[in-house]
């Protein structure tokens, strides 16, 4: 039962805040239809996510277990950050136009940053360790 919870915790926590943060970048930076694409791939990367945390549940040591994989999706969210910079810096060979793609780029990779902090630390709180008190506690 509380591994079900937890993976509800996920599936909210990680959805409201990276949804939030899309909302709010589209919402601060005044766009229009470009930011359709964000919403449908953070919807991707949240399930990408989500899916990867409910996995590690099932590891004997959760809390190892989830931070290899926050690791590894947010090496894959800077991997996709540097190429998306650089195919919109390649494309363009003024630069011109990347100060109207910076919107579009952090949109596509910071909702996905902040819904794997979210699920990592939901994961991470659910499953501290117990404290141990009284005899063979190892304490001493």
């Amino acid at each position: 039962m509380r591994a079900i919870f937890t993976a509800f915790l996920i599936l909210i926590a990680g959805f409201f805040s990276g949804g939030l943060l899309a909302q709010g970048i589209a919402v601060g930076t005044g766009a229009d239809q470009e930011f359709i694409v964000v919403f449908a791939i953070f919807a991707a990367i949240y399930l990408l996510c989500s899916v990867a945390f409910i996995a590690t549940l099932f590891f004997s040591n959760v809390r190892a277990a989830a931070g290899v994989v926050a690791r590894v999706l947010l090496v894959l969210l800077l991997v996709a950050v540097v190429g998306l910079v650089a195919i919109d810096l390649l494309s363009d060979p003024d630069h011109g136009m990347i100060a109207k793609s910076w919107p579009v780029i952090a949109g596509l990779t910071l909702p996905g940053i902040v819904t794997v902090l979210a699920q990592w630390t939901i994961v991470r709180m659910r499953n501290a360790p117990k404290p141990q008190f009284g005899r063979g506690a190892g304490t001493g």
